[in-house]
């Protein structure tokens, strides 16, 4: 198996919701961390507020569910540590792009990554494509953070459906996770109520069946892809 990343040994994962981190990347993670890669996962949402029909103290719950869900998933996949910062779900639109932008700053002078993995921006989802404008903006090379790359993954049941978003996900890394899909499979178990059945994108066989695809335009037998945003040498 080919070494992943090697240049890099701090990586942060900068996600939007409790659970875009394994369904988009989560081999990818358990290989960097078996590695010996030093991970810290940033949360921007809290996942759960746009829900209908709920009151605070049900919601509260609900968060407080998802959070130890999310640290749950990190200790199977080897996350250092997890950094919630509550935002409003699925209206991430309605806070400051320059507050949540400031907010992924101080993560990154804080964890001091030289990798960071974040959301495509071509998303159905309005929080992801925030997410990604914020860490753009962020690890913009103006000096101050230690970050040489960036790179974006795909989110099932969002960045698929984006169908008239231009220029699309257009991958140009793939990871071999064909030692550590088992491995996202098992956490997909604290995040059971973000499941579907099949067909649905987020069902098991459907994140297989996408494995398998982006696997075999690489030469694996699962894979997980990346679409590279820059690499500074």
């Amino acid at each position: 198996m080919k070494p992943l990343w090697p240049m890099h040994e701090k990586i942060a994962v900068i996600v939007a919701h409790a659970d875009d981190e394994l369904l988009g990347c989560g081999g990818t993670i358990a290989r960097l961390a078996d590695r010996g890669c030093c991970i810290n996962l940033l949360v921007l949402a809290d996942g759960e507020t746009a829900r209908k029909g709920l009151n605070q103290n049900q919601q509260e719950i609900l968060i407080k569910k998802r959070k130890d869900a999310c640290r749950n998933v990190a200790s199977l996949l080897g996350i250092e540590n997890c950094s919630f910062l509550d935002l409003p779900d699925n209206r991430l639109d309605s806070v400051d792009l320059l507050d949540v932008t400031q907010a992924v700053e101080m993560f990154l002078f804080e964890h001091r990554p030289t990798l960071v993995i974040t959301q495509h921006s071509s998303d159905l989802n309005l929080d992801h494509e925030v997410t990604n404008r914020a860490v753009l903006t962020a690890v913009r090379p103006v000096g101050g953070h230690e970050v040489c790359e960036l790179v974006t993954f795909e989110t099932p049941s969002s960045t698929e459906w984006a169908f008239s978003a231009t220029p699309g996900f257009r991958p140009d890394s793939f990871v071999d996770v064909s030692t550590s899909f088992e491995r996202k499979v098992e956490s997909l178990k604290y995040y059971a109520a973000e499941m579907r059945e099949a067909p649905h994108p987020r069902s098991i066989s459907s994140l297989e069946a996408l494995g398998k695809w982006r696997g075999s335009q690489s030469g694996f037998y699962l894979a997980e892809a990346f679409e590279t945003v820059f690499r500074f040498i």
